[in-house]
């Protein structure tokens, strides 16, 4: 089980943060009922350092279950550790964003343009 119980997504309009500093735009922690939110995310793989992009709207819930090997695409390829993360208000924003950054395909490109939404330890 992957001990992550307190994050959740804000909004980029929100104003919190969890253990990091950045612009209004940076991702941040959010309570919130279901349906609030969407996330848009990447996970790195501990042992290959290869990127898996995904949405959701529990994170938590995702994260778990990519480390439980309950995903095709990333079973038996971890442990995986949450490097990025974008929140939007529909599933159709997540979803769009999730295909660009597929197409990119290029992580240093990514880290520059997208940097206020990597997680701090990872930029």
């Amino acid at each position: 089980m992957v001990e992550m119980k307190n994050l959740l997504i804000l909004s980029p309009r929100s104003g919190m943060y969890p253990d990091m500093s950045g612009p209004a735009s940076a991702p941040r922690l959010h309570r919130g009922g279901r349906g609030e939110m969407y996330t848009t995310y990447i996970i790195e793989s501990e042992v290959t350092a290869k990127w898996y992009y995904g949405h959701s709207e529990d994170i938590i819930r995702r994260l778990d279950d990519h480390n439980q090997n309950r995903n095709k695409s990333t079973s038996k390829k971890g442990p995986w550790k949450l490097i990025f993360i974008r929140s939007f208000e529909t599933k159709v924003e997540a979803n769009r964003f999730e295909l660009l950054l597929k197409r990119l395909r290029n992580k240093n490109y990514m880290k520059k343009k997208y940097a206020v939404y990597f997680l701090k330890n990872d930029v």
